[in-house]
């Protein structure tokens, strides 16, 4: 598990990339009815994939596109945000742990910031 919590603050330094959490303490939130995916073609049709026990369908409709679309916002609001998503796996690996090859940060993102010993000492 200790890899993977690694993997996961190296991956979320990338421009490209945001992590979020969704606490336990929250019990009712946008995500439970299932996992689903947002895809916007390069022509800019947008469609929703919803994956479902039995069923699982294709959404090529404006009208369940955009529920989805929705469904997507109030999830990413009700999670934690990427910044103290990276600060919840940063306690998770505790203090023994040290970076070994980070990204240059992303400093184009608002309240981004390079995770460094250093800074996660002078945090603490």
């Amino acid at each position: 598990m200790r890899g993977q919590l690694e993997q996961l603050l190296l991956c979320g330094q990338r421009c490209n990339v945001e992590i979020q959490v969704m606490p336990t303490e929250v019990e009712q939130h946008a995500g439970l009815e299932g996992p689903f995916t947002l895809i916007e073609t390069r022509e800019g049709r947008r469609i929703a994939y919803v994956e479902g026990y039995k069923d699982s369908r294709l959404y090529t409709e404006r009208k369940p596109v955009r529920e989805l679309e929705e469904q997507y916002g109030i999830l990413r609001a009700q999670a934690l945000t990427p910044r103290e998503t990276l600060a919840l796996i940063e306690k998770l690996l505790g203090d023994a742990w040290t970076p070994k090859s980070l990204p240059e940060p992303c400093l184009s993102r608002p309240g981004s910031r390079a995770v460094t010993a250093p800074d996660r000492a002078a945090s603490a």
